[in-house]
């Protein structure tokens, strides 16, 4: 098991970091990602505004939905596009590009 992901795994069974259940499972996305532990909160943002309803606190409007959704899609379309043009390793995107 590399560094990264032997760091990432003792940050989730001590809870170093962490601040509870939710955290750890965001930390775990971010391992099977191979995300960088420190974009985990915008992980977890992204998550409550795929759920949320504009004009009912965590965003206005629908456009501003649609900013986020812009966002995190490019976030993830970049991390694509790196696995896919780089060799083959353990982590679920590259598992998916190769």
């Amino acid at each position: 098991m590399g560094e990264k992901r032997r760091k990432s795994a003792s940050m989730m069974t001590d809870g170093s970091g962490l601040e509870g259940p939710l955290d750890r499972l965001t930390a775990l996305a971010c391992t099977l990602f191979d995300m960088p532990q420190e974009d985990r909160r915008k992980l977890t943002y992204w998550s409550d505004v795929v759920t949320a309803v504009p004009g009912h606190g965590l965003i206005d409007t629908l456009e501003e939905k649609m900013q986020i959704f812009i966002e995190y899609h490019g976030y993830f379309t970049e991390l694509w596009n790196q696995r896919v043009n780089a060799e083959p390793a353990g982590d679920l995107i590259s598992m998916l590009a190769h």
